[in-house]
């Protein structure tokens, strides 16, 4: 348990996304699936990680796999008690934690073409009879791009079962963002037979 608590005693952002998609996955072939997860979402926004932890949990139930928010039986404020986090898992008789972070925000500087006409008068700017030309240029669009991390570990070995990074453009907190994570996530562990077909 040592490394769970480890990540759960960081509490960082977790956020949603407008466009999230799968960037790294990989699942430990020769160790059985778990039958029953408890979800945790690290973040300081209680909001945030109660959403997506019950979008998770649901998700997940609908596919075949027993899931429950952390937050039923784990209340996290601040610096996590690992007594605390100890006796959640033992007390929900799970044999698995989903744990979700965020691990990195970077910045990526995209060139966007755009055309626009440019109208020439060799002589005279009253004339209307020299064609229009239109010349291409480029605009910069900045682009946040938030690196989170989800890990699926057994328990009480806590070894690692599987890991997916995602990676959200323009991260926020909206409904639509959060359920975007989570539909990339569940596609990605049905890929990986953690997941009946829906």
């Amino acid at each position: 348990m040592h490394h769970i608590l480890t990540l759960l005693s960081c509490l960082t952002l977790l956020t949603g996304c407008s466009a999230s998609k799968v960037v790294q996955s990989w699942a430990d072939p020769n160790l059985p699936k778990p039958k029953k997860l408890m979800v945790f979402g690290v973040t300081s926004e209680e909001g945030v990680r109660r959403e997506y932890e019950d979008l998770l949990s649901q998700a997940l139930s609908t596919r075949g796999l027993d899931a429950i928010p952390s937050y039923n039986v784990l209340q996290v404020k601040g610096e996590v008690d690992k007594e605390k986090v100890i006796a959640a898992v033992h007390k929900a008789g799970v044999d698995g934690v989903f744990i979700t972070r965020l691990v990195t925000v970077t910045t990526r500087v995209d060139a966007v073409p755009q055309s626009g006409p440019v109208q020439t008068y060799p002589f005279s700017a009253a004339s209307s009879y020299w064609p229009t030309y239109y010349v291409e240029s480029y605009r910069l669009v900045e682009h946040d791009l938030a690196y989170i991390e989800s890990n699926v570990y057994a328990t009480p070995s806590s070894a690692l079962l599987m890991s997916i990074m995602t990676q959200t453009i323009d991260p926020n907190y909206s409904d639509r963002q959060i359920r975007d994570l989570v539909a990339a996530i569940v596609e990605e562990l049905g890929k990986k037979g953690f997941l009946s077909e829906p």
